[in-house]
């Protein structure tokens, strides 16, 4: 579902209805911060067990545009937290090392 390849229901009338009337409720692609989307993410973050996000984990919503915009906030994460990791366990950090694994199927 990113990447802008449709896997779902590629103009199947009921999947735009749905779209359609999602549309009309949300709008995540702007810049702009009003309350319903407040309302989205801590709904979205009432869905994941309160054990997880009493411990700090869990327990924030990025809004993002895209597949890719999504993926690369996913790997700006994931280094931070290793790089952090090793600081903490005073283990070297390369700043080159950009490796990632990536599986399929």
């Amino acid at each position: 579902m990113v990447n802008n390849v449709a896997i779902l229901g590629h103009s199947h009338s009921s999947v735009i209805e749905a779209a359609t009337n999602q549309l009309k409720l949300l709008n995540t692609n702007s810049r702009f911060v009003y309350n319903l989307l407040g309302q989205f993410t801590r709904k979205i973050i009432s869905k994941i067990p309160t054990k997880v996000t009493r411990q700090g984990k869990l327990n924030v919503v990025f809004l993002v545009n895209s597949g890719s915009e999504a993926t690369d906030l996913a790997l700006r994460i994931a280094r931070t937290v290793v790089s952090d990791r090793r600081r903490r366990s005073g283990l070297p950090i390369d700043p080159l090392s950009r490796d990632v694994v990536c599986l399929t199927g």
